[in-house]
């Protein structure tokens, strides 16, 4: 298969696997997701009561014994949460890879694929944060060589406003700047699947020749995404004026919920979650071709495996 953008934006549908895996992938995703939220509520649900519980009663003294706690708190929730949430999303993205790198059929599992996706998302978290810091560095610097610049200018309202443009354009130079190693390092998961080992700065390689078209794929679904996301909630807020008119002729306002309300919500919740499942599956599709294109020492990666994946 060819590397353009009908079969990159369409791959997802091009992969020649067994029927039946997507509703079998959005089910066990829905499913997965309620019992992982169920139990982090649980662990962790009494907590965030008890602060917020705290908060509202305007009782310093608790409100200060929660701020100590939090603390701590928080740092046991990023210990446990996320390793767990990066497990979480690795046995799915596994899943789903290998559909498109080996034609296989829906499984969850826990074994040395999953292992390998996780080390990936974890060099994509770093990455984030190390991103998050340089996006802060290069705007305070860029303010800052900007305010000793204007340090001697007599205009009050020059400053501010230089400030903010100047901000506002290192942040997207810089949002630009790491979208672009985005693309470039998105088949890295892909390749893993495909050579059953980390490859992570491999897929710089993979991506070459490949950036834009890429690009253009991952756009393209971006915009749909938005305006199906626009579209749904639009829907939904038709369907939910009636229900929140409903409320305003209760006598005795509570904190209660109408029966209709709570449904709504759960509906468009779980239609969410089905959707981000489908959402990541599609949006994979460009990055596992790019991947599956890649032939190491050949200039045109078109050719790449092609035997060992039929």
């Amino acid at each position: 298969m060819q590397f353009e953008f009908e079969n990159a934006f369409l791959h997802f549908a091009r992969t020649g696997a067994p029927r039946g895996f997507v509703w079998r992938y959005a089910l066990a995703y829905l499913l997965v997701t309620l019992l992982f939220g169920g139990v982090m509520a649980l662990l962790f649900g009494g907590w965030y009561v008890d602060m917020f519980s705290a908060v509202a009663s305007d009782d310093p003294q608790a409100v200060i014994e929660t701020t100590q706690m939090s603390g701590s708190m928080m740092a046991l929730i990023y210990l446990v949460v996320l390793p767990l949430s990066l497990l979480f999303y690795a046995v799915f993205e596994a899943a789903y890879l290998r559909r498109y790198m080996r034609r296989d059929r829906f499984r969850l599992r826990l074994g040395a694929d999953e292992w390998r996706v996780f080390v990936v998302l974890l060099i994509w978290m770093v990455a984030f944060i190390a991103s998050t810091i340089v996006i802060a560095i290069a705007i305070a610097l860029a303010v800052l060589f900007v305010g000793i610049a204007m340090g001697s200018l007599e205009s009050e309202t020059g400053p501010p406003t230089a400030f903010m443009l100047i901000g506002t354009l290192s942040y997207i130079a810089v949002f630009v700047g790491l979208g672009a190693l985005a693309v470039r390092f998105s088949p890295a998961a892909a390749l893993t699947i495909r050579d059953r080992r980390v490859r992570f700065f491999e897929a710089w390689r993979a991506t070459k020749g490949k950036f834009w078209t890429l690009f253009g794929a991952y756009a393209a679904w971006l915009a749909l995404a938005m305006v199906a996301y626009i579209v749904v909630m639009a829907v939904f807020m038709v369907i939910l004026m009636p229900v929140m008119g409903g409320m305003e002729s209760v006598e005795a306002p509570d904190m209660s919920f109408p029966p209709a309300l709570l449904a709504l919500m759960a509906l468009l919740y779980l239609a969410m979650l089905v959707a981000s499942a489908l959402f990541y599956y599609v949006w994979a599709g460009p990055a596992a071709l790019a991947a599956k294109t890649y032939a190491p020492g050949l200039e045109d990666g078109t050719k790449a495996i092609a035997s060992e994946l039929s």
